[in-house]
Protein backbone atom coordinates (compact mmCIF):
# COMPACT_ATOMS: atom_id res chain seq x y z
CA UNK A 1 0.00 0.00 0.00
CA UNK A 2 1.32 3.20 -1.20
CA UNK A 3 1.50 5.97 1.86
CA UNK A 4 1.24 9.49 0.77
CA UNK A 5 3.91 12.05 1.05
CA UNK A 6 2.00 13.76 3.65
CA UNK A 7 1.60 11.06 6.20
CA UNK A 8 4.99 9.15 5.70
CA UNK A 9 6.37 12.64 7.17
CA UNK A 10 4.65 12.83 10.01
CA UNK A 11 6.86 12.92 13.15
CA UNK A 12 6.12 13.16 16.78
CA UNK A 13 7.13 15.52 18.74
CA UNK A 14 9.33 14.32 21.80
CA UNK A 15 11.66 15.46 24.19
CA UNK A 16 15.02 13.52 24.84
CA UNK A 17 16.08 12.59 28.41
CA UNK A 18 18.66 16.36 27.79
CA UNK A 19 15.60 18.24 28.08
CA UNK A 20 16.25 19.15 24.10
CA UNK A 21 13.07 19.85 21.83
CA UNK A 22 14.69 16.85 19.30
CA UNK A 23 17.71 14.90 19.06
CA UNK A 24 18.85 17.58 15.76
CA UNK A 25 17.75 20.08 16.89
CA UNK A 26 20.07 22.93 16.50
CA UNK A 27 19.72 27.06 18.12
CA UNK A 28 18.30 29.41 15.69
CA UNK A 29 16.96 32.09 18.28
CA UNK A 30 16.69 36.06 17.99
CA UNK A 31 17.45 37.32 21.68
CA UNK A 32 17.32 40.97 23.01
CA UNK A 33 19.56 41.79 25.51
CA UNK A 34 17.32 43.27 28.74
CA UNK A 35 19.11 44.64 31.55
CA UNK A 36 21.85 42.55 31.04
CA UNK A 37 19.99 39.26 30.35
CA UNK A 38 19.16 37.58 27.37
CA UNK A 39 15.36 37.14 26.17
CA UNK A 40 14.30 35.09 23.58
CA UNK A 41 12.23 36.22 20.48
CA UNK A 42 11.50 33.92 18.13
CA UNK A 43 12.96 30.52 16.94
CA UNK A 44 13.61 28.00 14.30
CA UNK A 45 10.84 26.55 12.49
CA UNK A 46 8.45 30.13 13.51
CA UNK A 47 7.03 33.11 12.00
CA UNK A 48 8.63 36.32 12.08
CA UNK A 49 6.46 39.45 10.40
CA UNK A 50 8.16 42.69 10.33
CA UNK A 51 5.19 45.67 9.18
CA UNK A 52 5.18 49.12 8.45
CA UNK A 53 3.93 51.88 5.96
CA UNK A 54 6.56 52.13 3.07
CA UNK A 55 10.26 53.83 3.88
CA UNK A 56 9.40 53.11 7.50
CA UNK A 57 13.01 51.50 7.44
CA UNK A 58 11.72 47.68 7.72
CA UNK A 59 14.41 46.52 5.71
CA UNK A 60 16.89 48.50 7.91
CA UNK A 61 15.58 46.80 11.00
CA UNK A 62 15.77 43.25 9.01
CA UNK A 63 19.37 44.11 8.65
CA UNK A 64 20.13 44.51 12.10
CA UNK A 65 18.55 41.88 13.06
CA UNK A 66 20.35 39.44 10.13
CA UNK A 67 23.88 41.27 11.01
CA UNK A 68 23.36 40.04 14.81
CA UNK A 69 24.49 36.77 13.61
CA UNK A 70 27.76 37.44 13.19
CA UNK A 71 30.27 37.61 15.83
CA UNK A 72 32.25 40.13 15.36
CA UNK A 73 29.47 42.94 14.73
CA UNK A 74 29.36 45.47 17.69
CA UNK A 75 26.17 44.55 19.96
CA UNK A 76 25.35 48.15 19.89
CA UNK A 77 24.99 48.73 16.59
CA UNK A 78 21.80 46.04 16.83
CA UNK A 79 20.47 47.42 19.21
CA UNK A 80 21.47 44.53 21.23
CA UNK A 81 20.38 41.80 19.49
CA UNK A 82 21.86 38.27 19.27
CA UNK A 83 21.25 35.23 16.63
CA UNK A 84 22.26 32.32 17.57
CA UNK A 85 22.61 30.52 14.21
CA UNK A 86 25.22 28.38 11.93
CA UNK A 87 23.10 28.39 9.00
CA UNK A 88 23.14 30.55 5.76
CA UNK A 89 20.53 33.69 5.62
CA UNK A 90 18.65 33.71 2.44
CA UNK A 91 17.41 36.84 1.94
CA UNK A 92 15.11 38.26 -1.09
CA UNK A 93 14.38 41.04 -2.13
CA UNK A 94 11.19 41.96 -4.13
CA UNK A 95 10.83 45.97 -4.35
CA UNK A 96 14.34 47.27 -4.67
CA UNK A 97 16.65 47.39 -8.48
CA UNK A 98 19.77 44.99 -8.02
CA UNK A 99 22.03 48.15 -8.16
CA UNK A 100 20.63 49.43 -4.52
CA UNK A 101 20.97 45.77 -3.12
CA UNK A 102 24.02 45.67 -4.08
CA UNK A 103 24.53 48.65 -2.57
CA UNK A 104 22.96 47.71 0.54
CA UNK A 105 25.34 45.03 0.69
CA UNK A 106 28.23 46.95 0.97
CA UNK A 107 26.58 48.72 3.43
CA UNK A 108 25.75 45.42 5.59
CA UNK A 109 29.45 44.43 4.97
CA UNK A 110 30.50 47.44 6.77
CA UNK A 111 28.28 46.94 9.27
CA UNK A 112 29.71 43.09 10.27
CA UNK A 113 33.18 44.33 9.82
CA UNK A 114 33.67 41.34 6.89
CA UNK A 115 33.27 40.51 3.32
CA UNK A 116 30.09 38.66 2.61
CA UNK A 117 31.29 37.02 -0.69
CA UNK A 118 34.13 34.43 0.66
CA UNK A 119 31.52 32.17 3.35
CA UNK A 120 28.44 31.84 1.93
CA UNK A 121 26.77 32.96 5.53
CA UNK A 122 24.46 35.62 3.56
CA UNK A 123 22.75 34.70 0.07
CA UNK A 124 20.79 37.38 -1.14
CA UNK A 125 18.70 37.64 -4.68
CA UNK A 126 16.59 40.91 -6.69
CA UNK A 127 13.50 39.60 -7.65
CA UNK A 128 12.27 43.09 -8.61
CA UNK A 129 10.73 43.17 -12.44
CA UNK A 130 9.46 39.49 -12.09
CA UNK A 131 5.75 37.98 -12.29
CA UNK A 132 5.06 36.73 -8.88
CA UNK A 133 5.08 33.15 -10.14
CA UNK A 134 8.32 33.15 -11.51
CA UNK A 135 9.23 34.96 -8.15
CA UNK A 136 7.52 31.52 -6.55
CA UNK A 137 9.59 29.40 -8.50
CA UNK A 138 13.05 31.44 -8.27
CA UNK A 139 12.77 31.21 -4.44
CA UNK A 140 11.81 27.16 -4.55
CA UNK A 141 14.64 26.82 -6.89
CA UNK A 142 17.50 28.42 -4.47
CA UNK A 143 15.96 26.48 -1.22
CA UNK A 144 15.95 22.93 -3.42
CA UNK A 145 19.48 23.96 -4.03
CA UNK A 146 20.66 25.21 -0.78
CA UNK A 147 18.89 21.37 0.39
CA UNK A 148 20.34 19.26 -2.10
CA UNK A 149 24.08 20.91 -1.73
CA UNK A 150 23.73 20.06 2.33
CA UNK A 151 23.20 23.67 3.43
CA UNK A 152 19.93 24.20 4.36
CA UNK A 153 19.24 28.18 5.38
CA UNK A 154 18.70 29.12 9.02
CA UNK A 155 16.50 32.06 7.93
CA UNK A 156 14.32 32.60 4.91
CA UNK A 157 13.86 36.78 4.24
CA UNK A 158 11.48 37.92 1.88
CA UNK A 159 11.06 41.79 1.79
CA UNK A 160 8.26 42.36 1.09
CA UNK A 161 5.77 39.28 0.74
CA UNK A 162 2.65 41.09 -0.82
CA UNK A 163 4.36 40.88 -4.43
CA UNK A 164 4.52 37.08 -4.28
CA UNK A 165 0.53 37.13 -4.79
CA UNK A 166 -0.44 36.02 -7.75
CA UNK A 167 -3.76 38.00 -8.26
CA UNK A 168 -1.41 41.18 -7.31
CA UNK A 169 -4.77 42.42 -4.90
CA UNK A 170 -4.09 42.51 -1.49
CA UNK A 171 -7.48 41.92 -0.62
CA UNK A 172 -7.77 38.45 -2.30
CA UNK A 173 -8.69 36.24 -0.11
CA UNK A 174 -7.66 32.99 -2.47
CA UNK A 175 -4.05 33.96 -3.38
CA UNK A 176 -3.63 34.81 0.00
CA UNK A 177 -4.23 31.72 1.11
CA UNK A 178 -2.20 30.13 -1.55
CA UNK A 179 0.70 32.20 -0.84
CA UNK A 180 0.29 31.28 2.99
CA UNK A 181 0.84 27.47 2.19
CA UNK A 182 3.16 28.30 -0.28
CA UNK A 183 5.16 29.83 3.08
CA UNK A 184 4.32 26.98 4.94
CA UNK A 185 5.56 24.81 2.36
CA UNK A 186 9.02 26.77 2.65
CA UNK A 187 9.26 26.66 6.31
CA UNK A 188 8.51 22.90 5.99
CA UNK A 189 11.52 22.42 3.61
CA UNK A 190 13.56 24.21 5.64
CA UNK A 191 12.68 24.57 9.23
CA UNK A 192 13.93 27.68 8.35
CA UNK A 193 12.85 30.67 10.03
CA UNK A 194 10.29 32.74 7.77
CA UNK A 195 11.34 36.44 8.55
CA UNK A 196 8.77 38.30 6.42
CA UNK A 197 8.22 42.39 5.85
CA UNK A 198 4.59 43.64 4.30
CA UNK A 199 2.75 47.29 4.14
CA UNK A 200 0.41 48.21 6.66
CA UNK A 201 -1.98 50.80 5.60
CA UNK A 202 -2.10 54.53 6.04
CA UNK A 203 -1.45 55.29 9.13
CA UNK A 204 0.08 51.95 10.17
CA UNK A 205 -2.73 50.35 12.27
CA UNK A 206 -3.12 47.58 10.41
CA UNK A 207 -1.14 45.06 8.42
CA UNK A 208 -2.44 45.53 4.79
CA UNK A 209 -4.91 43.58 3.11
CA UNK A 210 -6.57 40.01 3.27
CA UNK A 211 -2.46 38.52 3.44
CA UNK A 212 -1.92 40.94 6.43
CA UNK A 213 -4.83 39.72 8.01
CA UNK A 214 -3.65 36.16 7.97
CA UNK A 215 -0.18 37.02 9.00
CA UNK A 216 -1.13 38.41 12.27
CA UNK A 217 -3.65 35.17 12.65
CA UNK A 218 -0.52 33.07 12.27
CA UNK A 219 2.65 34.87 13.37
CA UNK A 220 4.75 33.92 16.03
CA UNK A 221 6.07 36.92 16.53
CA UNK A 222 5.77 40.60 15.39
CA UNK A 223 7.34 44.37 15.15
CA UNK A 224 5.42 47.05 13.82
CA UNK A 225 7.30 50.13 12.65
CA UNK A 226 6.05 53.64 12.26
CA UNK A 227 8.29 56.69 11.19
CA UNK A 228 6.62 60.24 11.89
CA UNK A 229 7.08 61.99 8.53
CA UNK A 230 7.95 65.69 9.78
CA UNK A 231 11.21 63.69 11.64
CA UNK A 232 11.83 60.96 10.49
CA UNK A 233 11.90 58.90 13.37
CA UNK A 234 11.05 55.72 13.59
CA UNK A 235 9.20 53.48 16.33
CA UNK A 236 9.63 49.70 16.53
CA UNK A 237 6.86 48.58 18.52
CA UNK A 238 7.27 45.19 19.62
CA UNK A 239 3.57 43.79 19.35
CA UNK A 240 3.37 40.09 19.59
CA UNK A 241 5.24 37.29 20.83
CA UNK A 242 5.30 33.49 21.92
CA UNK A 243 8.25 33.96 23.92
CA UNK A 244 9.37 37.35 25.55
CA UNK A 245 8.45 40.90 25.40
CA UNK A 246 11.19 44.11 24.73
CA UNK A 247 10.38 47.34 25.02
CA UNK A 248 10.28 49.94 21.95
CA UNK A 249 13.00 50.98 20.10
CA UNK A 250 13.43 54.60 18.60
CA UNK A 251 15.95 55.30 15.45
CA UNK A 252 16.44 56.99 12.57
CA UNK A 253 19.19 56.82 9.35
CA UNK A 254 22.51 58.20 9.14
CA UNK A 255 22.38 59.19 5.44
CA UNK A 256 26.03 59.34 5.54
CA UNK A 257 27.05 55.63 6.74
CA UNK A 258 23.34 54.57 5.90
CA UNK A 259 23.23 53.23 9.23
CA UNK A 260 21.23 53.82 11.81
CA UNK A 261 21.57 55.51 15.21
CA UNK A 262 19.32 54.76 18.21
CA UNK A 263 17.66 57.41 20.43
CA UNK A 264 16.05 58.11 23.94
CA UNK A 265 12.41 59.66 24.51
CA UNK A 266 14.26 62.88 24.39
CA UNK A 267 15.14 62.02 20.63
CA UNK A 268 19.16 62.26 20.99
CA UNK A 269 20.99 60.37 19.75
CA UNK A 270 22.67 57.60 21.95
CA UNK A 271 24.25 55.45 19.83
CA UNK A 272 25.79 55.89 16.25
CA UNK A 273 26.64 52.90 13.99
CA UNK A 274 29.66 54.40 12.32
Amino acid sequence: MLVPDYIASLEQCRVVNDGNISDDWSPCFWYAKLNGDRVPLVGKEELLVVSGEEKARKSLLLSMFTASRYEDVDRSRTCGFELLMEQPILYFDTEQPKRRVKKNRMRYQSLIGKPLEDDGSFIQYSLRGKTPHVMKECITHVIREMMEAGTPPGIIVIDQIMDLSDSRDENDMPSSVALMDTINAWGDMTGALMALAIHTNRGGERTRGKLGSLLDKKTDCTFRLNMETDTWITTVTHSYSRESRMPSITFNQDYGTGFPRFLNEKSEAISYFN
